[in-house]
């Protein structure tokens, strides 16, 4: 009786560990993805327009005030770059977007994540000899508020080589880099631009690559619902206004759609797999009442001498399973989310979050309703359909056979 009590109690761990483990992999891979697309809406654009022919707009204000009067849409006009960073001796590359931040400010929430450099109406500082950049970069540059970092364009110095190769300059001039001050740092989460990217004026920017200071290489665009970026980005595409401008529109999706499929066929195959898991777990429930109906053999036996259904040895069974699948599942619901509600303990405890990898700072999650009731009622199914091969040869036992038998 004790060892039929501990295999029972055996049985209830494949369930536990199916669910916990589902739930858990289910929520974080669908917080990923989500975590990721709310940093690129908020700090980037909803809509990122450009030419088509990779030049930039002569004058952005025109388009600017076209879409804000017929669509309603805040706009910012930007110039995104390569550069180098002089330190010391050593040279380092990343990238800058120039930007204005009278615009900026109100078409994306980038002084949101300012840790250092808000004044007191809450709006950072940028004016043309500042630059903005993450509390990663200010780490690993050694700078802060107000110190000096030199910055090189790759463009210009690469058309000062070709110059020279032709015979038009005698010499490389090394004095057209931009010395500039550090006014704010920002910490977004999101490692693809904390690592990466750092925001500096248009008009720094159009300087570094010799355009005009009236010029920008595109307009990032807020709409109030960023869900229907691809819509809205369709409607723009065929509004004439735009069509002697060379313009493209791409949504916020398209900046990371092939990060997102990926995402989404990993999580498709995860949960096959992990059902799978959960599949394996069910046997032991199987194996467990395969156990009782073995144990029980002569009081099924006495059951049916004294008149009752197959049916009703069926339900005896089949309850049994259900009640095993019902306490795993509900304990692994309640182990998964007390395990993602704690999840950056756990992982401080296991080590083994790589922030350039997930490129988050911190371990996400997305609870979805819809994924816990799948998951719970899922494994509770699985759990009552394994339990109905034991409950068939309990049915089929010969009650002759069963009062013969002195086990």
């Amino acid at each position: 009786k004790n060892i039929s009590s501990i295999v029972t109690w055996l049985s209830c761990l494949g369930p536990m560990l199916g669910v916990g483990v589902l739930l858990v992999v289910m929520s974080v891979m669908n917080g990923h993805p989500h975590e990721i697309q709310k940093k690129i809406m908020e700090v980037e654009s909803h809509i990122s327009m450009s030419r088509y022919d990779g030049k930039f707009f002569p004058d952005y204000l025109d388009l600017m005030d076209h879409i804000e009067n017929k669509y309603d849409f805040k706009c910012s006009p930007y110039t995104q770059m390569p550069i180098f960073i002089q330190q010391d001796k050593s040279i380092k590359s990343f990238l800058a977007k120039g930007i204005l931040p009278e615009y900026d400010q109100e078409a994306s929430k980038l002084k949101t994540y300012i840790i250092d450099g808000l004044d007191e109406n809450g709006k950072y500082q940028l004016d043309p000899k500042g630059a903005l950049i993450s509390s990663r970069l200010s780490a690993m540059l050694g700078v802060t508020i107000g110190d000096k970092i030199i910055v090189h364009s790759p463009q210009k110095y690469g058309k000062l080589l070709l110059q020279k190769e032709e015979g038009k300059v005698d010499d490389v001039y090394l004095n057209m880099a931009l010395e500039l001050t550090v006014s704010g740092i920002f910490r977004t989460g999101y490692v693809d631009i904390d690592k990466n990217l750092m925001f500096i004026h248009l008009d720094s920017s159009n300087e570094l690559l010799e355009q005009d200071w009236g010029a920008s290489l595109g307009i990032d665009l807020s709409i109030p619902d960023p869900v229907k970026a691809e819509e809205v980005t369709k409607e723009l595409a065929r509004d004439p206004y735009f069509f002697n401008t060379k313009a493209q529109f791409y949504p916020w999706q398209y900046k990371k759609k092939q990060f997102f499929d990926i995402v989404k066929k990993e999580k498709t195959m995860m949960t096959l797999v992990l059902f799978f898991i959960v599949g394996g777990a069910a046997v032991g429930v199987a194996a467990c009442l395969f156990s009782l109906v073995l144990q029980k053999t002569r009081e099924i036996g006495v059951l049916k001498a004294i008149g009752a259904t197959p049916i009703q040895i069926l339900w005896v069974f089949l309850i049994q399973g259900l009640v095993l699948g019902t306490l795993g599942s509900t304990l692994g619901l309640a182990g998964g989310l007390f395990t993602l509600h704690n999840r950056e303990w756990v992982v401080g405890i296991l080590g083994n979050w790589d922030r350039d990898f997930y490129m988050l700072d911190r371990v996400p999650m997305l609870i979805l309703s819809s994924d816990v009731h799948l998951i719970f009622w899922g494994a509770i199914i699985i759990c009552a359909i394994a339990s109905l091969f034991p409950a068939l040869v309990a049915v089929c036992v010969n009650p002759v056979k069963a009062l013969q038998s002195n086990e």
